[in-house]
């Protein structure tokens, strides 16, 4: 028997400036359900790991270079409160209400898409039926589906948050347009309003080198930039090892839109048989 809501969490993982936060807040606009409440998407929320980012005092300090590590797997995120917030919206089909987002502070909400492309694939997503919906271990049978989108750079280090999400994106750029981009971008604000600036070491001996230890057991022979996933068939691995049925999206040299593209076409797949 169908129940009447089933609950999909959406992973948008990459290192630094892959676009993942642009990805996110695309994808919020596309899935958003229409007023008329017509679709079998009944709702989407979006979470940003840096929400979970530890107060500055607790932010790990690198002793080789004298500089707090914000990039780090072991220490720069509070995997435990992420998996609690996840454990909460599984079980209300909503985040906790006492929970509260800053990224207000570090950028806006706004949907990058044009509007003849927000509007084909809204139609895409919100035009079905409920008996289109995909049974699956998660979404079982459902007149309705939440949507949860969780995006940050390291949602896929800890196992016992991986293995929440129901659908796992990463997207892959180069370590050349990682730096390009981080260097091109506006300083970032953090929670408590204070400004970090990048110091000219930074992304060298931080960033890159954090990168890899957190996300180098899940690609072919630890290479990155072009190795292939390596493939699991269990969610038995450890931290920062190989993830179960992610799904790579090369996204060197795509705009938005072809990013958004792709992203697209699996989460249709994941939701909805096919017609």
């Amino acid at each position: 028997m169908a129940t009447d809501t089933a609950i999909v969490i959406l992973g948008v993982g990459g290192p630094t400036s892959s676009g993942k936060t642009s990805l996110a807040k695309n994808l919020l606009a596309i899935l958003q359900p229409p007023a008329d409440a017509s679709s079998p998407i009944a709702a989407v929320h979006v979470l940003h790991q840096d929400d979970f980012t530890p107060p500055k005092a607790e932010i790990p300090w690198n002793d080789t270079w004298k500089v707090q590590d914000w990039d780090t797997p072991h220490g720069s995120c509070n995997y435990r409160r992420l998996e609690r917030v996840l454990q909460y919206f599984i079980e209300h089909h909503a985040l906790p209400p006492d929970f509260q987002s800053s990224e207000h502070r570090r950028s806006n909400y706004s949907c990058s898409l044009p509007q003849n492309e927000l509007a084909l694939w809204r139609q895409e997503f919100h035009i079905r039926a409920a008996s289109q919906l995909v049974h699956s271990s998660r979404c079982p049978p459902a007149r309705k589906v939440v949507v949860l989108i969780v995006e940050g750079f390291l949602i896929y280090y800890d196992a016992a948050v991986r293995n929440l999400f129901d659908i796992r994106l990463f997207l892959r750029v180069s370590k050349a347009t990682m730096l390009r981009r981080r260097t091109e971008r506006q300083n970032y604000v953090l929670e408590d309003g204070q400004v970090w600036e990048d110091p000219p070491f930074y992304f060298d001996e931080i960033v890159w080198p954090a990168y890899v230890e957190a996300h180098g057991h899940m690609f072919e022979q630890g290479d990155v930039e072009h190795g292939a996933l390596v493939k699991t068939s269990t969610n038995d691995a450890p931290d920062g090892g190989p993830v179960k049925d992610m799904v790579l999206l090369e996204a060197e040299g795509y705009t938005k839109e072809q990013t958004c593209r792709s992203a697209c076409e699996h989460i249709l797949s994941f939701l909805y048989r096919s017609t």
